[in-house]
Protein backbone atom coordinates (compact mmCIF):
# COMPACT_ATOMS: atom_id res chain seq x y z
CA UNK A 1 0.00 0.00 0.00
CA UNK A 2 2.78 2.44 0.88
CA UNK A 3 4.50 1.71 -2.44
CA UNK A 4 1.26 2.41 -4.31
CA UNK A 5 0.76 5.73 -2.52
CA UNK A 6 4.36 6.74 -3.20
CA UNK A 7 4.01 5.85 -6.88
CA UNK A 8 0.82 7.93 -7.26
CA UNK A 9 2.42 10.88 -5.46
CA UNK A 10 5.48 10.83 -7.74
CA UNK A 11 3.26 10.55 -10.80
CA UNK A 12 1.21 13.59 -9.82
CA UNK A 13 4.28 15.70 -9.01
CA UNK A 14 5.89 14.75 -12.35
CA UNK A 15 2.86 15.72 -14.45
CA UNK A 16 1.61 18.77 -12.54
CA UNK A 17 3.62 21.47 -10.82
CA UNK A 18 1.90 23.95 -8.47
CA UNK A 19 3.51 27.29 -7.67
CA UNK A 20 1.61 29.63 -5.33
CA UNK A 21 -1.75 30.15 -7.07
CA UNK A 22 -0.61 28.93 -10.54
CA UNK A 23 -0.87 25.33 -11.72
CA UNK A 24 1.24 23.92 -14.53
CA UNK A 25 0.55 20.70 -16.44
CA UNK A 26 3.48 19.58 -18.58
CA UNK A 27 6.03 16.83 -19.01
CA UNK A 28 9.19 18.89 -18.55
CA UNK A 29 8.61 20.11 -14.96
CA UNK A 30 8.74 23.76 -16.05
CA UNK A 31 7.16 26.41 -13.86
CA UNK A 32 3.75 27.76 -14.92
CA UNK A 33 3.39 31.32 -16.09
CA UNK A 34 2.65 33.49 -13.08
CA UNK A 35 -0.15 35.32 -14.88
CA UNK A 36 -2.09 32.10 -15.49
CA UNK A 37 -4.15 30.13 -13.00
CA UNK A 38 -3.64 27.05 -15.23
CA UNK A 39 -0.73 26.69 -17.68
CA UNK A 40 -0.89 23.61 -19.92
CA UNK A 41 2.12 22.93 -22.17
CA UNK A 42 2.90 20.20 -24.68
CA UNK A 43 4.68 19.86 -28.01
CA UNK A 44 2.72 16.86 -29.27
CA UNK A 45 -0.69 16.94 -27.55
CA UNK A 46 -3.68 19.27 -27.45
CA UNK A 47 -6.29 20.43 -24.95
CA UNK A 48 -9.57 18.51 -25.26
CA UNK A 49 -12.67 20.40 -24.15
CA UNK A 50 -15.91 18.65 -23.13
CA UNK A 51 -17.81 17.39 -26.18
CA UNK A 52 -21.62 17.56 -26.16
CA UNK A 53 -24.50 17.26 -28.60
CA UNK A 54 -26.69 20.31 -29.17
CA UNK A 55 -29.42 18.80 -27.00
CA UNK A 56 -26.97 18.15 -24.18
CA UNK A 57 -25.59 21.68 -24.41
CA UNK A 58 -28.97 23.40 -24.37
CA UNK A 59 -30.93 21.18 -21.96
CA UNK A 60 -28.58 19.13 -19.80
CA UNK A 61 -26.38 21.91 -18.41
CA UNK A 62 -28.20 23.46 -15.48
CA UNK A 63 -27.43 27.15 -14.87
CA UNK A 64 -24.31 27.42 -17.10
CA UNK A 65 -21.65 29.76 -15.79
CA UNK A 66 -20.71 32.84 -17.81
CA UNK A 67 -17.67 31.92 -19.89
CA UNK A 68 -18.42 28.18 -19.94
CA UNK A 69 -16.90 26.60 -23.07
CA UNK A 70 -17.92 23.36 -24.79
CA UNK A 71 -17.56 21.74 -28.21
CA UNK A 72 -20.80 20.79 -29.97
CA UNK A 73 -20.47 17.62 -32.03
CA UNK A 74 -23.68 17.68 -34.10
CA UNK A 75 -25.82 20.24 -35.95
CA UNK A 76 -23.66 23.32 -36.50
CA UNK A 77 -20.58 21.82 -34.90
CA UNK A 78 -18.02 24.03 -33.21
CA UNK A 79 -17.01 25.76 -29.99
CA UNK A 80 -19.75 27.48 -28.01
CA UNK A 81 -19.48 29.69 -24.93
CA UNK A 82 -22.14 30.97 -22.56
CA UNK A 83 -22.20 34.79 -22.46
CA UNK A 84 -24.36 35.08 -19.36
CA UNK A 85 -27.69 34.97 -21.15
CA UNK A 86 -27.30 32.70 -24.18
CA UNK A 87 -24.95 30.30 -25.96
CA UNK A 88 -22.80 31.89 -28.68
CA UNK A 89 -20.71 30.13 -31.30
CA UNK A 90 -17.09 31.22 -31.44
CA UNK A 91 -16.04 32.83 -34.72
CA UNK A 92 -14.20 30.41 -36.98
CA UNK A 93 -11.57 30.84 -39.65
CA UNK A 94 -14.35 32.28 -41.82
CA UNK A 95 -13.66 35.67 -40.26
CA UNK A 96 -10.43 35.79 -42.31
CA UNK A 97 -11.84 34.31 -45.51
CA UNK A 98 -13.25 36.30 -48.46
CA UNK A 99 -16.88 37.35 -47.95
CA UNK A 100 -19.11 38.57 -50.76
CA UNK A 101 -22.74 38.82 -51.77
CA UNK A 102 -24.90 39.75 -54.72
CA UNK A 103 -28.49 40.43 -53.65
CA UNK A 104 -31.18 41.75 -56.01
CA UNK A 105 -34.87 42.41 -56.66
CA UNK A 106 -37.01 41.66 -59.73
CA UNK A 107 -40.48 42.10 -58.19
CA UNK A 108 -42.66 45.18 -58.77
CA UNK A 109 -42.17 47.51 -55.83
CA UNK A 110 -43.08 51.00 -54.74
CA UNK A 111 -40.66 52.14 -52.06
CA UNK A 112 -42.15 54.68 -49.68
CA UNK A 113 -40.07 57.58 -48.41
CA UNK A 114 -37.69 56.38 -45.67
CA UNK A 115 -38.63 52.74 -46.35
CA UNK A 116 -36.24 49.86 -47.06
CA UNK A 117 -35.85 48.35 -50.50
CA UNK A 118 -37.02 44.74 -50.26
CA UNK A 119 -34.84 42.30 -52.20
CA UNK A 120 -36.60 39.30 -53.70
CA UNK A 121 -33.59 37.11 -54.45
CA UNK A 122 -30.09 36.10 -53.45
CA UNK A 123 -27.39 35.54 -56.01
CA UNK A 124 -24.06 34.14 -54.85
CA UNK A 125 -23.79 34.87 -51.12
CA UNK A 126 -20.90 33.67 -48.94
CA UNK A 127 -21.46 32.17 -45.50
CA UNK A 128 -20.54 35.35 -43.60
CA UNK A 129 -23.27 37.54 -45.11
CA UNK A 130 -26.94 36.85 -44.39
CA UNK A 131 -30.10 37.92 -46.23
CA UNK A 132 -33.57 36.37 -46.24
CA UNK A 133 -35.23 36.79 -49.66
CA UNK A 134 -38.28 39.03 -49.39
CA UNK A 135 -36.69 41.27 -46.75
CA UNK A 136 -34.46 44.34 -46.83
CA UNK A 137 -31.95 43.74 -44.04
CA UNK A 138 -28.48 42.35 -44.81
CA UNK A 139 -26.38 41.14 -41.86
CA UNK A 140 -22.56 41.13 -41.85
CA UNK A 141 -21.35 38.31 -39.62
CA UNK A 142 -17.73 39.44 -39.33
CA UNK A 143 -16.06 42.70 -38.38
CA UNK A 144 -13.96 44.42 -41.04
CA UNK A 145 -13.96 46.89 -43.92
CA UNK A 146 -16.54 46.31 -46.66
CA UNK A 147 -17.05 47.74 -50.14
CA UNK A 148 -20.77 48.13 -50.86
CA UNK A 149 -22.29 49.10 -54.22
CA UNK A 150 -25.96 49.53 -55.04
CA UNK A 151 -28.08 50.15 -58.09
CA UNK A 152 -31.74 51.20 -58.30
CA UNK A 153 -33.84 51.69 -61.45
CA UNK A 154 -36.58 54.12 -60.46
CA UNK A 155 -39.28 55.90 -62.44
CA UNK A 156 -39.57 59.06 -60.35
CA UNK A 157 -36.71 61.36 -59.31
CA UNK A 158 -35.24 59.81 -56.20
CA UNK A 159 -32.51 59.72 -53.59
CA UNK A 160 -31.45 56.36 -52.17
CA UNK A 161 -28.89 55.78 -49.45
CA UNK A 162 -27.15 52.98 -47.62
CA UNK A 163 -27.82 52.74 -43.90
CA UNK A 164 -25.79 50.93 -41.23
CA UNK A 165 -27.71 49.85 -38.12
CA UNK A 166 -30.48 52.29 -38.96
CA UNK A 167 -28.25 55.34 -39.49
CA UNK A 168 -27.32 56.88 -42.87
CA UNK A 169 -23.74 56.23 -43.96
CA UNK A 170 -21.75 59.38 -44.77
CA UNK A 171 -21.18 59.73 -48.50
CA UNK A 172 -23.65 56.97 -49.39
CA UNK A 173 -26.66 59.07 -50.49
CA UNK A 174 -27.08 59.17 -54.30
CA UNK A 175 -29.80 60.66 -56.50
CA UNK A 176 -31.24 60.58 -60.02
CA UNK A 177 -33.48 62.90 -62.04
CA UNK A 178 -36.80 62.56 -63.82
CA UNK A 179 -37.60 59.62 -66.06
CA UNK A 180 -36.53 55.99 -65.70
CA UNK A 181 -32.89 56.18 -64.71
CA UNK A 182 -30.37 54.10 -62.85
CA UNK A 183 -29.31 55.48 -59.50
CA UNK A 184 -25.97 53.93 -58.55
CA UNK A 185 -23.84 54.42 -55.47
CA UNK A 186 -20.87 53.02 -53.61
CA UNK A 187 -19.15 53.32 -50.25
CA UNK A 188 -16.55 51.64 -48.03
CA UNK A 189 -17.52 51.09 -44.41
CA UNK A 190 -16.00 49.69 -41.25
CA UNK A 191 -18.41 47.19 -39.72
CA UNK A 192 -18.65 45.34 -36.44
CA UNK A 193 -19.81 41.73 -36.33
CA UNK A 194 -23.59 41.64 -36.67
CA UNK A 195 -24.01 45.05 -38.30
CA UNK A 196 -27.13 45.43 -40.47
CA UNK A 197 -27.10 47.11 -43.89
CA UNK A 198 -30.23 48.46 -45.61
CA UNK A 199 -30.90 50.45 -48.78
CA UNK A 200 -33.49 53.17 -48.13
CA UNK A 201 -35.49 55.65 -50.21
CA UNK A 202 -34.03 58.54 -48.28
CA UNK A 203 -35.10 62.20 -48.62
CA UNK A 204 -36.85 61.73 -51.98
CA UNK A 205 -39.75 64.02 -52.84
CA UNK A 206 -42.08 61.03 -53.25
CA UNK A 207 -42.29 57.26 -53.22
CA UNK A 208 -40.11 55.56 -55.83
CA UNK A 209 -41.47 53.00 -58.29
CA UNK A 210 -38.92 50.37 -59.26
CA UNK A 211 -39.08 49.71 -63.00
CA UNK A 212 -39.51 46.04 -63.98
CA UNK A 213 -39.59 46.27 -67.81
CA UNK A 214 -37.05 48.99 -68.52
CA UNK A 215 -36.02 49.06 -72.19
CA UNK A 216 -37.31 45.65 -73.24
CA UNK A 217 -39.63 42.70 -72.72
CA UNK A 218 -37.67 40.80 -70.07
CA UNK A 219 -38.17 41.44 -66.37
CA UNK A 220 -35.02 43.19 -65.19
CA UNK A 221 -33.34 43.54 -61.83
CA UNK A 222 -34.53 46.91 -60.57
CA UNK A 223 -32.49 47.05 -57.37
CA UNK A 224 -29.30 45.29 -56.35
CA UNK A 225 -26.50 45.35 -53.81
CA UNK A 226 -22.96 44.02 -54.23
CA UNK A 227 -20.89 43.53 -51.06
CA UNK A 228 -17.21 42.59 -50.75
CA UNK A 229 -15.24 42.22 -47.52
CA UNK A 230 -11.84 43.90 -47.91
CA UNK A 231 -10.02 42.63 -44.81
Amino acid sequence: MKKQILFITVLLITGMMAFAQSVGINNDNSAPNSSAMLDVKSTNQGFLTPRLTEAQRTTDIASPATGLLVYQTDGTAGFYYYNGSSWTMLATAGANEPEYAYIYNTDPQVVAIEADVVFSSNGVVSSGIFHVPGTGAIVLAYAGDYEIRFNVTGVEPNQFGLFQNGAPIDGAIYGSGAGTQQNSGMVIITAAAGDVITLINHSSAMAATLQTLAGGTQINANASILIKKLN
